[in-house]
């Protein structure tokens, strides 16, 4: 399977948690996607270019936001995201993703590469999704 990982970033220490998640689980047919917050300092920000850098499936987004916990910021940041996946992609091999995957900077990888791709695998060829949609007053 292919997955797109999408990270938003806005803390100091979000080069650290990155370039854990990149030595985890970063194999060149995955696409990583960074939204470095509007509010990230130039240093940190220039701190998580140097962490990508070697990457050449992870990208720093261009457009940045604002982006405000619990607020809709965080689902346009994602939208930006998925847009990006979806059309804003090209390079030798990219074919599109089977999975997207939505992290922050305080997530960490608990499973490598090889067992997210070994328990996604079958998911993937039955075309399996995660999504689900709730309609206003369907909940107990």
């Amino acid at each position: 399977p292919v997955f797109a990982f999408f990270v938003m970033t806005s803390r100091p220490f979000a080069d650290l948690t990155v370039s854990r998640m990149l030595s985890a689980a970063s194999h060149p047919r995955h696409l990583w996607l960074l939204h470095a917050d509007l509010k990230t300092e130039p240093a940190d920000l220039e701190r998580l270019r140097a962490v990508v850098a070697p990457y050449s499936n992870a990208h720093l987004m261009a457009k940045r936001r604002h982006v405000m916990w619990g607020g809709f910021s965080m689902v346009d940041a994602l939208l930006d995201a998925l847009t990006t996946a979806l059309h804003g992609v090209s390079g030798p091999g990219w074919r599109g993703f089977d999975f997207f995957v939505n992290l922050s900077d305080t997530d960490l990888l608990l499973r490598t590469e090889a067992e997210l791709s070994a328990f996604f695998a079958p998911l993937a060829q039955q075309q399996v999704s995660f999504v689900g949609v709730k309609m206003k007053g369907s909940d107990p």
